[in-house]
């Protein structure tokens, strides 16, 4: 039986361990491009059957332009609401302007999504007169 030099086994050792399982670290998706860090209503809080303009900012210049998702936790807060928006290349944010419901009372969160990434904003509408 031949015995291992200790620098060979040094180097058995440090090969066992190196296959040896390590818990992996969960994957991060790196987002394509730019995504929305801010969601903004002016009026911050809108009266019923007013007219809100929403802005949506990402966290940098959008390269080639980016379609923003916007999605409501509540469709009958408003009368008109877009599906998406678009940011153009160049800029790092959009606005819109969405109408609220004329006679109905609610809170509601607007929520934007691009690129993996998401932000929200919520507001309560008082009843119209």
């Amino acid at each position: 039986m031949k015995l291992i030099r200790p620098i060979g086994a040094a180097l058995l050792a440090l090969a066992v361990l190196s296959f040896a399982k390590v818990p992996a670290s969960p994957i991060q998706k790196v987002p394509d491009g730019s995504i929305p860090i801010l969601l903004s209503l002016n009026p911050t809080s809108p009266a019923a059957g007013q007219n809100v303009t929403v802005t949506v900012t990402l966290d940098s210049v959008s390269e080639d332009g980016d379609w923003v998702e916007i999605g409501t936790s509540n469709p009958r807060a408003f009368s008109n609401l877009p599906a998406e928006v678009y940011v153009e290349p160049g800029d790092s944010a959009a606005q819109f302007t969405a109408t609220m419901s004329s006679s109905y009372s609610t809170s509601f969160t607007l929520t934007a999504s691009c690129n993996g990434g998401d932000t929200q904003v919520s507001a309560t509408v008082p009843s119209g007169n």
